[in-house]
């Protein structure tokens, strides 16, 4: 059923607890997302996700989501949080890629919903799950707000990547590693009484450009934590850049971190496989190969349910 922002979900009876945010746009990704989470899943217990949507995401798409989770076992639940996407369009500048929205800021507001849970995954909606998450979850607890795979691409805080200054930083930090926001395994009471939000929000407003940061919620929580974060296995959290580079020009700048024999590696034993870039499985840009047969098996699994509904 439908839940209210203000509703909490925890984990106090021992539940594993997942996160998602989608538009309309994502739907189907978000579905892909959610099937395979639950097609891999090893417990112990059953497994709870909480999709976070906005308006766009109608009633068709909860219905479709649903029946999916239901196929594998999932508790699952659609949560739409309208009111805190007003709050982002007044507080946060726009994103700057076309291929997201403004929901791209909502994970910076996700523990703040979650209040009653000690940990939280959050991951994209735009990933196929090929491994259970369940080691993520059976982790002990570091002593940092979050654990997440560095980004290969920017492996650094300074790294240029597109475009100089996305942060503002001390000359010190550069060199600080710098991680993927796709994937964000949270320490729910840290990252609340760290202010993890509100310094990302700053970083958001007050950065080197005034168009804001260019990675969005990504630079921003970057700029937030400045390399305080438990680094998790790339595989956790696998971009296809070795395919994308195929239609998309731009330079790799991680080869030191990661070198190019590896990222073919990753690519084909990935535990997720994230489509990070414009440039999504689902559209006939995106070149053939491992990566997207991956996602197209898993989409005509969600459709075939879908059916059913």
């Amino acid at each position: 059923m439908t839940q209210e922002a203000g509703d909490r979900h925890g984990d106090a009876s021992g539940r594993s607890l997942v996160a998602l945010c989608a538009d309309g746009h994502y739907a189907l990704p978000a579905c892909v997302t959610v099937l395979t989470l639950g097609l891999r899943w090893s417990g112990p217990g059953r497994l709870t996700v909480r999709c976070f949507v906005d308006s766009s995401f109608d009633g068709q798409h909860e219905a479709s989501l649903l029946a999916v989770a239901a196929a594998v076992d999932i508790d699952a639940a659609v949560v739409r949080v309208d009111s805190v996407l007003d709050h982002i369009r007044n507080a946060l500048p726009p994103v700057r890629f076309p291929h997201l929205s403004p929901m791209a800021w909502l994970r910076l507001y996700l523990p703040e919903l979650l209040t009653d849970c000690a940990t939280v995954l959050y991951v994209d909606c735009d990933v196929v799950v090929c491994a259970s998450v369940s080691p993520l979850m059976r982790r002990p607890a570091g002593d940092v707000v979050l654990a997440a795979v560095r980004d290969y691409g920017i492996p650094e805080l300074g790294t240029p990547h597109l475009a100089d200054g996305r942060i503002e930083l001390a000359e010190h930090e550069a060199g600080l590693p710098y991680f993927n926001s796709g994937l964000l395994l949270v320490d729910i009471a840290r990252w609340i009484d760290t202010g993890v939000r509100e310094a990302a929000e700053r970083a958001a407003r007050s950065g080197p450009d005034s168009r804001g940061p260019l990675f969005g919620d990504q630079d921003a929580l970057n700029s937030a934590i400045k390399g305080r974060f438990e680094v998790l296995d790339p595989r956790w959290n696998v971009t296809p850049l070795n395919t994308v580079r195929k239609v998309l020009d731009f330079e790799f700048q991680g080869g030191a971190y990661l070198p190019p024999a590896y990222l073919r590696h990753l690519e084909e034993h990935p535990w997720i496989m994230h489509y990070a870039t414009r440039v999504k499985p689902w559209s006939d840009e995106f070149p053939g190969g491992r990566p997207r047969e991956l996602w197209c098996a898993a989409a005509a699994d969600v459709k075939a349910i879908a059916k059913t509904v």
